[in-house]
């Protein structure tokens, strides 16, 4: 009745591990199909068929240090990109400049046009206008993309390259202001709707001041220092504080008020587009966010070169365009020195405004835009909310939505193999409620010691196959991942045409490697659920390898250290699979120990070595060791300090019954200072008798 008890416990245990098995091998097949697949059509797609790049809006005449130079036509696979500047060339857009003389945009695929805010014909192009009808693909804003945003095609902001207002407002020196309420008895320049009255509009609020009190100016062109020194305003408007120069060099002493001293706290210069281009093609706005801020960091090193760049490419431009100032005929005409210290002086106010390199270039908080929103709709100025996800750039998100989209294409092959690893999960449960049968199978046979022995044995591998099957779950993880980011590479490669032969085959022999990692675990699982009935000579190392092998995820997500140490040609002669299973059993025990306690320093550390007759192995942790009060028990059947439910407390009962029975061996345990060291002796040949005696345990402190 007994031998027939086993032999029927045994053909169901075969078949359980070729079922699990079976599922695994077909994951691992389907996975590897659909990833073999995709790269053969991103190959195809690649090598077969280019998708035709849309060309930009017709290119101006390019003003650079090189204009003598012939420019060659835009390449095929280099997209057009236009950046419609807020104002004529220089130094408050040498980033921009330095970007494109400096080969930043072309080494990022994009041929760009840096056009000055004038027409030929001297009328000004609207930076958000023009980027909202599709003239130009970005722009350079501030305020007046909140203003745009309102009434247009929603924009988005990429970058803020200036982390402050430019704006000001001057004053000569002997006019007292003490604060914002001494506004109310000056003569301000203020003009309708001018965006260097907005602040001005907000100081007054935050101070319960109506706007209104102070009266608007006719007058068409710039405030200059003139305007202050002939009385006819007391304060007036400035941008990059143009008026300061002036004042210097006129040897004129002026006051400042900066919006800023009274808590207005406005983004300057920005880089923007709309949000359509952000969600149609996120890679190139990133591309030309980050050219952009490459060119600005150069900038930022190199002011003198790129201020005498400036000077030399557009000091003819800017005399034939006086009127982009504000000025009228001869009284604005600059000479290239003049232009040259105008361009020094710019170059100093923008290394204020961008606080580089103390601030990260480009860096865009969100609360300061919400912030500005909130003041510009006390002024009456806007009335539609703000929708934050969409008008702050963020590629990383959009990064994130677009990988989910490219994962849908393997979609229909993953939930195939998930539907089998559930498959195989359900498995794995229906074992464990087979286990728990079992137990009650044997209380109720339990006069029947081989019977009560088949049933023990046949429960506990079981539950360590159950426990197994997490260990496998969480090693295929860092795979399944791997190969995630080997299709995003493909596609990132195809999309910015850099795939290749060479990459192909990188991809492919990648990508088996891992497979043929899911497949390796599968076997290690074979080789250490599959029953042997007859013992032999094996390596102990690599069959405790093998085990920390199946173990490695759950130790590293633990943060337990482990040690293996010991000869690579010591020999044991038993039943290698029952060895692997007390292994696993002992690490196991270690460590639900070192997650109880928790120790600062969790380890693990496994020695071999021989003392003829004996193959000794020890397993140290440091998971604060044995109680004296439970040393008597723990080798029990059905003792465990585990809660109830989360141990079957046979994993050290059926431990020391393998060796002593199945291995022929012993095992004891000592405490140490942080832990307990759980030692096997095994007989190294088959001639090999336990010493009767020594004693099942040994202990000295806790």
């Amino acid at each position: 009745m007994a031998a027939e008890f086993k032999e029927c416990l045994r053909k169901e245990e075969k078949l359980l591990i070729r079922t699990v098995a079976l599922f695994l091998r077909v994951v691992v097949f389907i996975l590897g199909v659909g990833i073999i697949g995709a790269i053969h059509v991103s190959t195809e797609t690649a090598f077969g068929f280019y998708p035709e790049i849309p060309h930009g809006y017709e290119l101006e005449t390019r003003e650079s240090a090189e204009e003598t130079k012939e420019h060659p036509s835009p390449s095929a696979n280099k997209q057009s990109v236009v950046l419609q500047l807020r104002w004529e060339p220089q130094f408050q857009f040498a980033g921009y400049y330095a970007a494109l003389w400096q080969g930043y945009y072309e080494e990022a695929g994009l041929d760009v046009t840096i056009r000055s805010a004038f027409d030929e014909t001297g009328n000004i192009r609207q930076a958000t206008e023009e980027v909202q009808a599709g003239r130009a693909d970005f722009g350079v804003g501030a305020v007046d993309i909140l203003f745009a945003n309102e009434n247009g095609k929603p924009l988005s902001v990429v970058a803020a390259i200036f982390q402050r207002s430019a704006v000001a407002y001057y004053r000569l020196e002997e006019t007292k202001v003490n604060n914002v309420v001494d506004l109310l008895d000056r003569k301000v320049a203020r003009r309708h709707l001018d965006l260097l009255d907005v602040e001005l509009q907000a100081m007054l609020i935050a101070e319960g001041i109506d706007p209104v009190q102070l009266p608007y100016t006719d007058k068409k062109r710039s405030f200059t220092l003139e305007d202050l020194t002939s009385r006819r305003y007391e304060i007036v408007p400035s941008y990059l504080d143009s008026i300061l120069l002036e004042a210097r060099e006129a040897e004129v002493a002026v006051s400042v008020l900066r919006p800023l001293d009274y808590g207005i706290d406005f983004y300057g210069d920005s880089v923007f587009t709309t949000v359509k281009l952000t969600q149609e093609d996120p890679e190139m706005v990133e591309a030309f966010r980050k050219a952009t801020l490459q060119g600005w960091r150069y900038a930022l090193e190199n002011p003198l070169e790129m201020a005498t760049l400036i000077t030399e490419s557009f000091e003819h431009t800017r005399i034939d365009q006086g009127y982009a100032s504000g000025h009228e005929g001869d009284d604005y005409f600059m000479y290239p020195s003049e232009f040259l210290e105008y361009n020094k002086f710019q170059a100093q106010q923008v290394m204020e405004l961008t606080y580089y390199p103390v601030v990260e270039l480009g860096n865009l908080h969100p609360f300061r835009w919400e912030e500005t929103h909130q003041a510009l709709s006390r002024l009456g100025l806007i009335t539609k909310p703000l929708e934050m996800n969409s008008f702050i750039f963020d590629y990383e998100t959009l990064e994130q939505e677009t990988q989910q989209q490219r994962q849908q294409r393997l979609l229909f092959l993953l939930r195939l193999g998930l539907l089998l690893l559930i498959g195989f999960l359900l498995v794995a449960a229906t074992s464990r409620r087979e286990a728990h049968r079992m137990e009650k199978l044997f209380q109720k046979e339990r006069e029947e010691n081989s019977r009560k022995e088949a049933l023990m044995i046949y429960q506990a591998r079981m539950a360590a196959m159950g426990e197994m099957v997490a260990h496998i779950a969480h090693q295929w993880r860092q795979p399944l991942n791997n190969l995630g980011l080997v299709l995003a590479n493909l596609e990132d490669a195809f999309r910015y045409d850099e795939l290749d032969e060479d990459q192909m085959n990188r991809s492919v022999n990648h990508s088996r490697r891992l497979m043929k990692r899911m497949s390796d675990t599968i076997d290690d699982f074979m080789q250490f659920a599959n029953p042997t009935l007859q013992p032999d000579y094996y390596e102990v190392k690599l069959a405790v390898q093998e085990v920390l092998d199946l173990m490695e995820a759950r130790l590293r997500a633990y943060g337990v250290q482990v040690s293996l140490e010991g000869d690579d040609k010591i020999t044991a002669y038993g039943h290698r699979n029952h060895f692997s299973q007390a292994v696993f059993n002992l690490i196991a025990n270690a460590m639900d120990a070192l997650a109880e306690h928790q120790p600062s320093d969790p380890s693990i550390k496994v020695g071999i070595e021989k003392d003829p007759p004996w193959i000794i192995l020890s397993i140290s942790d440091t998971g604060g060791g044995i109680h004296p009060s439970i040393a008597e028990q723990i080798f029990e059947p059905y003792f465990s300090t585990k809660p109830e439910k989360q141990g079957t407390g046979l994993g050290l009962y059926m431990t020391k019954t393998i060796i002593e029975n199945s291995l022929k061996g012993q095992i004891h345990w000592e405490n140490h200072q942080q832990g307990v060291t759980m030692i096997i002796r095994m007989p190294e040949k088959k001639e090999g008798k336990l010493d009767d005696g020594k004693e099942n345990r040994t202990h000295d402190r806790t």
